[in-house]
């Protein structure tokens, strides 16, 4: 039956489901979807599934299965900047699980497939995000770098201003950097994206930008 409903989902109304993941039984849905995928285009949306899930229920083994299903995609399409982020989003999430992320045989992985996605697609937001995280969470001596997280982090939200992941890890950086002025008006355009492009994260970016903006003083 999985089979069957794999082949009957086109692509375009997989990312549809995976965007309601947030619903009951979405997520569930959208791996069992998908998990009989031989494809690049549903092997990598496979991986995004279970990553997903992965974080929901803090299971390393989805972690381990995803990085797998996107290396499998890579290997049947190199040119699919979505294939790479994912992978080292999967890669990154299995190197926090295993308490290894700032091991440099984990780092440079993730680096190389975040610079393989702007390679493929120089629009792709999420990859700066990516690099952000990995330059603010590494210690100095091995590769951290917070000026260099804040730039990522803005040309993340510049790129992909729908996606309201991006706002909360930029508006704590710039507090980090005293600028709290430009961190309230970075919460306030978060607060202002009424078409997010992952609705799912917006049920969770939102209360989250609506607090740190309150915690500042200067939620309207």
């Amino acid at each position: 039956m999985t089979g069957l409903l794999a082949l009957a989902l086109s692509t375009a109304a997989l990312d549809a489901q995976y965007y309601q993941r947030h619903q009951p039984g979405a997520l569930e849905a959208n791996v069992a979807a998908l998990e009989s995928a031989a494809d690049a285009e549903r092997l990598w949306r496979l991986c995004r599934a279970m990553v997903r899930r992965g974080e929901r229920d803090k299971s390393l083994a989805d972690f381990a299965l995803a990085r797998r299903r996107c290396e499998e995609s890579v290997a049947l399409s190199s040119t699919t900047a979505d294939a790479h982020f994912w992978l080292g989003v999967a890669t990154a999430r299995y190197g926090e699980a295993k308490g290894a992320l700032k091991s440099l045989s984990l780092i440079k992985p993730i680096r190389a497939q975040m610079r393989r996605t702007l390679e493929l697609d120089p629009g792709h937001g999420g990859a700066h995000q990516v690099l952000g995280q990995v330059f603010w969470k590494l210690p100095r001596l091995v590769g951290g770098d917070k000026k260099a997280a804040l730039a990522e982090f803005e040309e993340a939200v510049r790129l992909s201003p729908r996606y309201t992941a991006n706002y909360v890890p930029l508006a704590e950086a710039l507090l980090h950097f005293g600028r709290r002025e430009d961190a309230s008006r970075t919460l306030e355009t978060a607060l202002k994206v009424t078409d997010p492009a992952d609705p799912a994260a917006a049920a969770e970016d939102v209360p989250k930008a609506k607090a740190l903006l309150e915690s500042l003083g200067k939620l309207r």
